[in-house]
């Protein structure tokens, strides 16, 4: 039986022999970070690289079971991407102890682009962005500000980033970081 870990690693050689290096793209404007389609949770860790990576224009992924329960099916020869879930069990040693031990465990979701059928109503409720509830970080606007030289900051940009050739760091709309990169905003 292959290992969780194995799953993953191999996920990963494939995309890197396919040109795509997963953590250049931590977060887009157009997708946003990969989410449940019926939950809305953000996938978190690896899976974020793993779904990330992918050419879809969706941000939403589901399992084989939730695409049906949308009235939908993932079309054939779709291929799923895996994702990691991690889980605590509880237990007892030899002695009788208890003992509480970790299991990583692997499923594979679809991108709602490799789906037909589902109800359009219902993804449309999901899809729609929530408003951003972005503040700004005082002590980092303070730091900023005390610079005898201070960058100057863009915030129209499709991504994050520092240019050192005009000393400016871009970063998308603050009111879209909540929708694009949840965990940039400060709540």
């Amino acid at each position: 039986m292959t290992s969780v870990y194995e799953v993953i690693t191999a996920r990963i050689v494939e995309r890197l022999e396919a040109g795509t290096v997963p953590w250049h793209k931590p977060c887009s404007v157009e997708t946003g970070t990969p989410r449940n389609l019926t939950s809305g949770r953000l996938y978190r860790g690896i899976n974020i690289f793993l779904l990330g990576c992918q050419s879809y224009g969706s941000p939403f992924w589901g399992t084989y079971k939730q695409m049906t329960e949308l009235g939908g099916h993932v079309r054939k020869g779709e291929r799923g991407s895996p994702v990691v879930f991690w889980k605590l069990l509880e237990g007892e040693d030899k002695e009788g102890k208890a003992k509480t031990v970790p299991v990583c465990r692997y499923y594979t979701v679809f991108n709602v682009e490799q789906c037909e059928g589902i109800n359009r109503k219902r993804l449309d409720e999901i899809a729609r962005p929530k408003p951003s509830q972005f503040s700004l970080i005082e002590r980092a606007e303070a730091l900023v500000r005390g610079y005898p030289n201070p960058p100057s900051i863009r915030t129209t940009g499709r991504a994050a980033f520092y240019r050192p050739s005009d000393d400016s760091v871009t970063t998308p709309a603050p009111e879209s970081l909540e929708w694009v990169c949840p965990d940039l905003v400060d709540t």
